[in-house]
C-alpha cells in the first residue's frame, strides 16, 4: 500500500520545517530528510527564495539554505492552524453527554 500523496504546500512546509530545525543544509540533505525528488526540490526552493521564506549561502564548499523570519513565521502559522484543528477534531470526536 502506498502513501498518499503531499499537496505542494505540504512539501513547502516539509521543506521549512527541515530547513528551520537544522539551521543550515545543503540542497541533498533537504532533498532527503524531506523525501522529495531533486526537480520538486529545486522548483519548491526556486519559490521560497522568492518569498523570502529562506536564504541560499553560496560558500567555497558548497550550497547552503537557511530559514528567514518569514519562514520561521509561516511555520508558527501553519502550527498554530493545525493545533487548532486538532483540537476540533478531538472536540467533534467525544461522545454526546448523556442527557
Amino acid at each position: 500500500m502506498s502513501a498518499p500523496r503531499r499537496s505542494r504546500l505540504e512539501i513547502i512546509l516539509d521543506i521549512l520545517k527541515v530547513i528551520a530545525g537544522n539551521g543550515s543544509l545543503r540542497p541533498t540533505h533537504i532533498m532527503y530528510k524531506a523525501n522529495i525528488t531533486w526537480e520538486t526540490l529545486k522548483q519548491n526552493l526556486s519559490y521560497l527564495k522568492q518569498l523570502n521564506a529562506i536564504n541560499e549561502i553560496v560558500e567555497e564548499d558548497g550550497t547552503y539554505f537557511t530559514a528567514t523570519q518569514i519562514g520561521l513565521e509561516v511555520l508558527a502559522h501553519y502550527n498554530r492552524i493545525a493545533d487548532v484543528l486538532s483540537e476540533i477534531n478531538v472536540k467533534s470526536s467525544l461522545p454526546y453527554p448523556n442527557g
